[in-house]
């Protein structure tokens, strides 16, 4: 197994620990999740600070959420997407447990700062990952839907946009006693909302994201109506 191999499982092994334990987790359990000896933590990382940085960046790669999301079998479309809802949710719930375990660390992540020797550092992208772990989460939701776009309103990222914002909008679980809604009444919102003639078309925003970063997302709609703007 080549070092960067090596790295990767190590920090794989890592995440959920984070969310269980927080940043207090020792090396030793970390090195009995990954199945290595303690003294090889120390020749893929220089310390633990280094692997505690790798690990945090790691639980804000979409990727796992997205490949559970395009894994999701064919059903009715309602219990589709509450099924998306699920999965949405529960990336969200394991990412803000690590979040706040870490949460230093996450600052230096979101800044560009202090990363691990090889990657961007304070020189590299200004847009966080945060940003790049939603868009992402859109376009995969979207891809998931795009099946069934003409019972959505013809537009699968308008979908998209109003399923995540309804799954995950109200923020970490157990806020001021407001919790996540219920994946099946987001479907149930998501689809018989949609179902009533064309929705809004709200493109994929290709704008760079520290563009994206200084406004909201774009509420254009083909003709150019800006649907933030327009009176209710």
């Amino acid at each position: 197994m080549s070092r960067d191999e090596r790295r990767s499982a190590i920090v794989v092994a890592t995440v959920p620990l984070l969310a269980e334990l927080g940043a207090d987790v020792t090396t030793r359990q970390i090195a009995e999740a990954a199945g290595v000896a303690e003294g090889t933590l120390f020749k893929a990382f220089d310390d633990k600070t280094e692997l505690l940085h790798a690990a945090a960046l790691a639980a804000m790669d979409a990727a796992p959420t997205c490949a559970a999301v395009a894994a999701l079998p064919d059903a009715p479309l309602e219990e589709l997407v509450a099924s998306v809802a699920r999965v949405l949710q529960e990336g969200m719930i394991e990412r803000t447990r690590v979040m706040h375990a870490v949460r230093s660390i996450f600052a230096q992540v979101l800044r560009g700062e202090g990363a691990a020797p090889g990657t961007a550092g304070a020189a590299g992208p200004r847009h966080g990952p945060h940003v790049e772990h939603v868009l992402a989460l859109l376009r995969c939701t979207a891809d998931r839907l795009e099946p069934h776009a003409d019972r959505l309103g013809g537009n699968s990222w308008t979908a998209a946009r109003v399923l995540l914002n309804l799954a995950v909008g109200l923020g970490p679980p157990g806020m001021a006693g407001v919790g996540l809604l219920p994946p099946e009444l987001v479907a149930a919102v998501v689809v018989r909302g949609l179902a009533h003639g064309p929705a809004p078309e709200l493109h994929p925003d290709d704008r760079p994201l520290d563009e994206v970063l200084a406004g909201p997302l774009r509420t254009t709609t083909p003709d150019g109506t800006d649907l933030a703007r327009r009176p209710c």
